[in-house]
C-alpha cells in the first residue's frame, strides 16, 4: 500500500510539475510575442521616418534641379549666341573623345 501512494504522489508531483512548466511556457510565449511585436513597430516607425526623410531630400534637389534649369534657360535667351557657342564646343570634345579612329 505504502509503494502504490508513493507512486501516486510521484505522479502527482510530475503532473504538477508539467502544469507548472506549461504556465511558465505560455507566459514565455506571450513575453516573447510582446517583444517581437514592439521591435517590429520601432522598425515601421524607423522605416517610416527613413522614408520621410528620403522624401525631403528627393523635393530639395528635385527643386534645385529645376532651379538650374531656369537658370539654364535664361541664359540662353539672354545670350543665344554663347550658348550656342558652348553647345557646339562641348559636341566637339564629345565627338573627339568618342570618335573613331
Amino acid at each position: 500500500m505504502a509503494a502504490a501512494k508513493s507512486k501516486s504522489n510521484d505522479t502527482d508531483d510530475v503532473t504538477d510539475q508539467i502544469s507548472a512548466l506549461q504556465s511558465e511556457l505560455a507566459e514565455l510565449t506571450k513575453l516573447v510575442k510582446d517583444i517581437g511585436a514592439t521591435k517590429v513597430q520601432d522598425v515601421a516607425d524607423s522605416a517610416a521616418d527613413l522614408a520621410a526623410q528620403a522624401a525631403k531630400t528627393g523635393e530639395k534637389y528635385a527643386a534645385r534641379a529645376e532651379d538650374g534649369l531656369d537658370q539654364a534657360l535664361e541664359l540662353v535667351r539672354d545670350k543665344p549666341a554663347n550658348a550656342l557657342a558652348v553647345a557646339m564646343g562641348v559636341g566637339f570634345l564629345i565627338g573627339l573623345i568618342t570618335g573613331r579612329k
